[in-house]
């Protein structure tokens, strides 16, 4: 309730009121939940935060930009799994308990474009923000200079809801501003039709560029939520393009992020690819096993057992 998902109460009072009967597969299935969201936070989450604080713990001058970079890749994997994380926990909890909560993830990293990502990323605050603040104040009714003000006044407040920061109101403005771009842009113009084959390899072009692109801006922006003043924004962001040789420092961050975010990148491959199909392959018991097995595992031999807090309870 006080960090998301953020239910609506239309959805969630009716599940208080009525009467619940416990469910073995509704049990197991918020069993599967809590231990993928404990190997999100614990393997991936906890272990990246090493790499985080060490690059935005030191003046920026003393680090390469292939070190700047790296620690923001890290950083990307930790907000995503420490809060994806929490997400499926508390989903997970409250299936065990008889709950239905909203998927609060469903793999931003391989959004297209602003508005996906938004679609993708805690779907609940977006959600809100989207009816209580886009959709109050005009929405795209009004025109096409009130839509681009109340996109941007509503990604403005979205940053100012996780911090009284300039670095947070800068995420929030940045946002608002890709969002914008985006829109003036309008849509993609289809591919011309040559031929089939022609059509298709342009159009898998595109979509590869398109997603670079918008990962690239992603992590520009986790730039602006990370720092810790707007000058270290600026001192980073200039030393990214200045200097890229490869240090050992380098390739610690580069073998630490593969190792442990590989199996995360892996599961959230598959189920992007066979997002919403109906005829999606089934998985069997010992592939169910085999997950279980992996991922406690992963807990108990690579996971940070020391108090880590949830990024997403400062806010």
């Amino acid at each position: 309730l006080v960090a998301g998902p953020i239910e609506r109460a239309k959805r969630l009072l009716p599940q208080v009121l009525k009467e619940r009967h416990f469910s073995r597969p509704q049990f197991l299935e918020g069993l599967h939940l809590i231990v993928w969201g404990l190997f999100k936070k614990m393997v991936v989450a906890d272990n990246m935060a090493r790499i985080v604080d060490y690059v935005f713990g030191m003046p920026a001058g003393s680090l390469t930009g292939l070190e700047i970079f790296l620690g923001i890749c890290a950083f990307a994997f930790q907000i995503y799994g420490d809060f994806s994380g929490y997400s499926d926990i508390a989903r997970g909890t409250a299936k065990c308990l008889g709950f239905e909560i909203m998927v609060n993830f469903k793999r931003p990293y391989f959004a297209l474009n602003p508005s996906d990502f938004w679609q993708r990323w805690h779907v609940s605050l977006s959600s809100w923000l989207r009816d209580y603040l886009y959709i109050s104040l005009g929405g795209n009714r009004r025109g096409k200079l009130n839509t681009y003000r109340n996109l941007a006044l509503t990604m403005l407040l979205g940053g100012l809801w996780h911090g009284a920061g300039w670095t947070f109101i800068a995420w929030g403005a940045f946002h608002g501003l890709i969002l914008i771009l985006y829109r003036l842009g309008g849509e993609k113009k289809k591919t011309p039709e040559n031929s089939e084959r022609k059509s298709s390899v342009i159009r898998r072009v595109s979509v590869v560029f398109r997603w670079a692109t918008m990962l690239c801006l992603v992590l520009i922006s986790w730039l602006l939520f990370r720092a810790q003043s707007m000058h270290q924004v600026g001192i980073m962001f200039v030393q990214m393009f200045s200097s890229w040789q490869i240090t050992p420092m380098a390739m610690l961050f580069i073998r630490n992020i593969i190792f442990f975010s590989w199996f995360l990148v892996l599961v959230d491959t598959w189920d992007f690819i066979h997002e919403g199909k109906e005829n999606a392959p089934k998985l069997s018991f010992f592939v169910k096993f085999t997950f279980f097995l992996y991922c406690i595992s992963s807990i108990l031999f690579f996971g940070m057992f020391e108090a880590q807090q949830f990024i997403y309870f400062q806010f």
